[in-house]
């Protein structure tokens, strides 16, 4: 591998790991501010108790906390899952010298870009007032956007046990073993051949 390669991987690398930090900082402050929500609705609930002359709290409040909650730990769980398939794809990248880890490159670029989305989203407030606002509505329409840009471009799965097809597409390894029952290895080219002929050659592929 030419040094120059080396050493843009090294420099991506570096910049993927210092963008996992910077998630994993977020992620405390999402969960920081879902407590500051469960903190308001008791506060609500409180007042509610104490004034028993007052009118009622609006029930559409309540129901704006919640969707407000349930949209941080769903931006919570999306956050964990993209810094496990970015660990994931860092560690195959650890190989050893002379090999070309040209083609997983991509692949890192997009976690790297859904984490980064994801600490943006992250810092928007997400608490919402007692009045009737914009603010919960747009991150409602940031949050179903954002989410459907989190397909993940390979399985955790495909990255631990990956089998590549003879028509060069990378299936997973189970996948591979229930095409193999029914007789065909390639779902892409629908050829039916030896089961011998797959073979898990996957960083074979990416060697200069």
């Amino acid at each position: 591998m030419h040094k120059d390669t080396i050493e843009k991987l090294q420099r991506e690398k570096n910049l993927s790991k210092a963008q996992m930090i910077n998630a994993q900082d977020n992620l405390k402050k999402i969960e920081n501010q879902r407590k500051e929500i469960n903190l308001l609705r008791l506060t609500i609930r409180e007042k509610e108790m104490e004034k028993i002359n007052n009118p009622p709290v609006d029930p559409k409040i309540m129901i704006k906390l919640q969707e407000s909650e349930n949209q941080v730990l769903e931006l919570n769980n999306a956050l964990s899952q993209a810094l496990d398939e970015n660990k994931a794809l860092n560690n195959l990248t650890n190989g050893e010298d002379g090999q070309e880890v040209s083609n997983l490159k991509s692949l890192i670029r997009k976690l790297e870009l859904k984490i980064s989305t994801l600490e943006k989203l992250s810092c928007v407030k997400m608490t919402p007032t007692l009045q009737e606002g914009p603010s919960h509505d747009d991150l409602a329409a940031q949050v179903v956007k954002i989410m459907s840009q989190l397909e993940c471009p390979i399985s955790l799965e495909e990255i631990k046990s990956p089998v590549v097809c003879p028509s060069g597409h990378t299936i997973e390894h189970k996948v591979y073993e229930d095409l193999v029952k029914k007789g065909m290895n390639d779902p892409f080219s629908g050829e039916k051949l030896d089961s011998k002929i797959i073979v898990n050659r996957f960083m074979t592929n990416v060697k200069e």
